[in-house]
C-alpha cells in the first residue's frame, strides 16, 4: 500500500471534485484499502470522509448511480 499521506490527501483531493468520475474513483480506493485505513490512529480522517460523503448524498446533484456506490461505501464500513 502506498503511503498513508499521500491515499489521505489523495481522498481529500478526490472528494473536493464532488464530480461523478472521481467520486467513482474515491468509493474503488476506499473498497480497496479502506479498511487498512480505517484504524485507530485515522478512524478520525475516515469519519470525516463519510460525513462529507453523506452531504455530498444529501445535495443531491450526484447521479443515482454515484448515490449507490456512496451508500455501499458506507455500508461496508
Amino acid at each position: 500500500m502506498a503511503e498513508e499521506s499521500f491515499m489521505h490527501r489523495y481522498i481529500t483531493t478526490l472528494l473536493d471534485s464532488q464530480e461523478e468520475a472521481p467520486m467513482k474513483c474515491l468509493c474503488c480506493l476506499l473498497s480497496t484499502i479502506g479498511s487498512k485505513l480505517d484504524c485507530d490512529k485515522a478512524k478520525c480522517h475516515m469519519d470525516k470522509y463519510l460525513r462529507q460523503m453523506e452531504q455530498i448524498l444529501k445535495v443531491g446533484k450526484t447521479s443515482s448511480r454515484i448515490c449507490f456506490i456512496v451508500k455501499d461505501i458506507m455500508d461496508l464500513r
